[in-house]
């Protein structure tokens, strides 16, 4: 059987576009992040300081359609040359995210996306997925291709599990969009956005228990 990489690799205009904004990045930035350096803070503040506002502006409408189209090639190829371990949105956001194998609904064909994972502290084991698309009005390919293949392979930080998929409702429904918004501001913002329908959440349950 032959296979076939999802993502070969970042295109011209992808590092075309990185390279634009680079130096937009550092005006906006660099003046805060080296001052707080400067003064003994490390590195580490500066990263918080800029995933901070990296959430805040993927939350804008222009830039959220934007990064719909060009975080998911960029997160794969980023994912396989960390040979798992991490993504680009994690590294630049500061926020977990799963690489999340389905079936496609209609191709049958694998397809690989990277998520932001809402986890339970009550139920450490679950994962929870949030179909907003970035805030757009139509539903993710993702859901529909769980919805019609309710099992996924899920990957981070360089570990694999299988999961079952089933959709929220009613209190837990509640529960998982409390936990989504204080995960990530952009959820909030999203749900405001996108008006004409529901927005599903998928709980995914591992297969193995122990």
């Amino acid at each position: 059987m032959k296979t076939v990489s999802c993502f070969a690799g970042p295109s011209e205009s992808l590092l075309s576009l990185s390279t634009a904004l680079f130096p937009l990045v550092l005006r906006l930035f660099g003046s805060g992040a080296f001052g707080l350096l400067a003064i003994g803070g490390g590195w580490k503040p500066i990263q918080k300081f800029f995933a901070f506002w990296v959430r805040r502006l993927s939350s804008l409408t222009p830039i959220a359609l934007l990064l719909a189209r060009v975080l998911p090639p960029l997160d794969r190829w980023w994912f396989r040359m960390s040979k798992g371990r991490q993504t680009l949105t994690g590294l630049l956001a500061d926020v977990p995210v799963v690489m999340v194998t389905t079936v496609g609904a209609k191709s049958g064909k694998v397809r690989q996306t990277p998520l932001l994972p809402i986890r339970d502290p009550d139920r450490p084991t679950c994962l929870a997925l949030i179909a907003t698309n970035f805030g757009q009005e139509r539903y993710p390919q993702w859901y529909f291709n769980l919805k019609k293949h309710p099992q996924a392979q899920c990957a981070m930080h360089g570990e694999q599990k299988a999961y079952l998929v089933r959709e929220a409702e009613g209190e837990e429904y509640q529960r998982y969009w409390q936990l989504a918004e204080a995960t990530f501001f952009g959820y909030r913002v999203y749900r405001q956005r996108i008006r004409s329908r529901h927005i599903p959440i998928l709980i995914l349950e591992p297969l193995d228990r122990e």
